[in-house]
């Protein structure tokens, strides 16, 4: 997996993005399942917005990984109102 810098975060996010959208209306089994073979592949970068229905919550609980917790990044703007400024 190749991987890119994330504006000035110095966080390194990879190339594939896993598409929150993905996880809309899937069952819970099904929605970790996705994460998890995303993560084996070396996806280190989940996109999820308001408008894909359940996704947030699918996509949340599937990145709960025993052990290790969740991180998130969050642009601090929602539909282009300035988050990504801060990047």
């Amino acid at each position: 997996m190749q991987y890119r810098e994330l504006g000035k975060t110095g966080m390194k996010v990879s190339a594939v993005v896993y598409g929150g959208i993905v996880s809309t209306d899937a069952v819970q089994a099904d929605s970790d399942r996705y994460v998890a073979w995303a993560i084996e592949q070396g996806i280190n970068y989940f996109d999820v917005a308001p408008t894909y229905g359940d996704a947030q919550l699918k996509l949340g609980n599937s990145l709960i990984l025993p052990g290790q917790g969740v991180s998130g990044l969050q642009n601090g703007g929602a539909y282009g109102c300035g988050g990504g400024e801060a990047l």
